[in-house]
């Protein structure tokens, strides 16, 4: 019951904790320019001056090692405001 509880805790708070402090706190925004799918994680990258693709990689392992990475992603698709 408890290991439910952290999972749930896991796959549904902590992607709206992520996305809260990208957009709201840290002011990201997505790339019109460096887009595979949406542009999120092209814009993520510019504004931390790293490249999309090692970006892109590490977002690929998070995907398949912490479960998180897919609703992420797609409420930073969401949510997320068009930049440059």
């Amino acid at each position: 019951m408890i290991f439910l509880l952290i999972i749930s805790i896991f796959t549904i708070l902590l992607p709206l904790i992520v996305v809260r402090w990208l957009v709201g706190v840290l002011g990201f925004s997505k790339s019109r320019n460096d887009r595979v799918i949406a542009g999120v994680l092209g814009g993520i990258a510019k504004q931390l001056n790293i490249d999309s693709t090692v970006l892109r990689i590490i977002w690929i392992i998070l995907i398949f090692f912490a479960g998180f990475g897919v609703g992420t992603y797609i409420l930073l698709w969401i949510f997320m405001p068009v930049g440059d």
